[in-house]
């Protein structure tokens, strides 16, 4: 819950919060085409990244609400701060709808 709740500490400037972030949880997952090499047999083009880092996927945040209910349930419950994030990733999906 903890790396979870770090990403909602640091949102993009709108509030919003990426699909994806690397396993330390930085955002830079840019997607890079590595031309030499080849992919499953033979497949082109071999990639690294992840330029849908940055596409807007309204279905993360019912993925993540579900998470933090699960967490809340079965683990310790949250902070009134944490409960502060979670209205606020509310109120960013619904400027979305």
């Amino acid at each position: 819950m903890e790396f979870i709740f770090e990403r909602l500490r640091h949102k993009n400037p709108d509030g919003s919060i990426q699909i994806m972030y690397t396993i330390h949880g930085g955002k830079d997952l840019e997607e890079i085409e590595l031309t030499h090499l080849d992919g499953h047999k033979g497949s082109k083009p071999v990639r690294i990244g992840n330029g849908a880092a940055d596409h807007i996927q309204l279905d993360i945040y019912g993925e993540l609400m579900d998470c933090i209910y699960l967490g809340q349930k079965f683990g310790k419950p949250l902070s009134y701060d944490d409960w502060v994030l979670v209205r606020e990733l509310v109120d960013c999906k619904r400027r979305y709808c």
